[in-house]
């Protein structure tokens, strides 16, 4: 694997899968004191940037089970597998809470009060935390070496065409007008310290022949433009994490 320093960008030498993948490295977005206070509710009842996140998303049959496996081979490196598109779930049951149409509604059907965003996120990111502790992941990793003490959590999650490109949402016919930067913008807010790890596969021709998305009849030219929204997602957060990385270096500096 050839990774760029630079701009995070890796690409498998393997012809077959011919895989992209785009690193958000810790370098590009530095832990610091300064950042990760920054998610800390004011009475502290939650930091969003507690524990050590890495997500990776990935478009199906780009090769994500084999560069997940390999992650997990690291020392102290415990990513779960996808859980039936739960990080969309997420998103859904997000977007119902915070509709503006019905914050602080005291009028049936809905009659609740008015709703944290930030106890929310909180909430959401501890469901993904139970998924993802100890007691429910695996012992060894598939080389059947120990584990070990486990200091980076997370996840991978499916980058669907019918989400990215289409709106919909996941085993629904609601159409989503923000996606799909709606749920990118969610994952960046659920998990805004988290390094991020994004992959297709360039040869979308195979891609769409293969059995995954023969079923769903997704066209090459359907998954050329997800990788374009991926390519598009990690540009865009680079820059946002490069200005943050150095504002907190500056203030860090400073104080």
């Amino acid at each position: 694997v050839h990774t760029n320093p630079n701009k995070g960008i890796g690409r498998t030498m393997n012809a077959a899968l011919a895989t992209t993948f785009l690193l958000l490295a810790p370098s590009a977005y530095a832990a610091s004191t300064s950042q990760r206070q920054h998610h800390l509710a004011p009475d502290n009842e939650c930091n969003l940037c507690s524990r050590n996140v890495t997500l990776l998303l990935a478009t199906g049959r780009s090769g994500s089970t084999s560069l997940l496996e390999a992650i997990n081979s690291l020392p102290g490196v415990a990513l779960r597998g996808e859980s039936d598109a739960s990080l969309f779930g997420a998103w859904d049951l997000y977007r119902r809470a915070i509709r503006p149409d019905l914050t602080a509604n005291e009028f049936a059907p809905v009659e609740h009060g008015y709703i944290s965003n930030h106890r929310l996120l909180c909430s959401l990111q501890s469901f993904f935390f139970e998924l993802a502790s100890p007691a429910n992941l695996s012992n060894t990793v598939k080389t059947g070496r120990a584990r070990g003490p486990v200091t980076i959590y997370g996840f991978k999650e499916l980058v669907m065409p019918s989400q990215t490109i289409y709106n919909q949402a996941p085993d629904a016919h609601e159409h989503l007008p923000d996606a799909p930067d709606g749920w990118f913008n969610f994952t960046l807010a659920l998990f805004p310290c988290a390094n991020i790890i994004f992959n297709y596969r360039r040869d979308t021709s195979r891609q769409a022949n293969s059995t995954f998305f023969e079923y769903t009849n997704t066209s090459a030219a359907t998954l050329k433009r997800t990788n374009e929204i991926i390519e598009g997602w990690h540009e865009r957060v680079w820059r946002i994490r490069s200005a943050a990385a150095a504002a907190a270096a500056a203030a860090d500096s400073s104080g």
